[in-house]
């Protein structure tokens, strides 16, 4: 069960960076130097406010293929690191 589908077209990740979240799980996707850049990170922080060590990140071709597969691996590291999504949610900033 994909619990993210692809939120925007693929030309509005072209201009800005898409952001959004899930259960605790944070993502962004960013046009970076031609190929498209899926990163993951744990709530409550925004990316830029994010330890740099708490966020994974993937790359993938900047195109619908490229897309779909970023989207399939944010639902991987949904499933994967469940735990730590479900630790992390709704909990409030310091």
């Amino acid at each position: 069960m994909n619990v993210i589908e692809k939120p925007v077209s693929i030309n509005a990740i072209k201009k800005l960076n898409y952001t959004g979240s899930y259960c605790g799980m944070r993502y962004m996707l960013e046009k970076k130097d031609g190929r498209m850049a899926a990163h993951t990170y744990p709530e409550p922080f925004n990316y830029e406010k994010t330890p740099e060590e708490k966020i994974v990140t993937r790359e993938f071709p900047f195109s619908e293929e490229g897309y779909a597969q970023a989207i399939e691996w944010l639902n991987e590291q949904y499933a994967q690191r469940k735990e730590l999504w479900d630790s992390v949610k709704g909990k409030l900033l310091p």
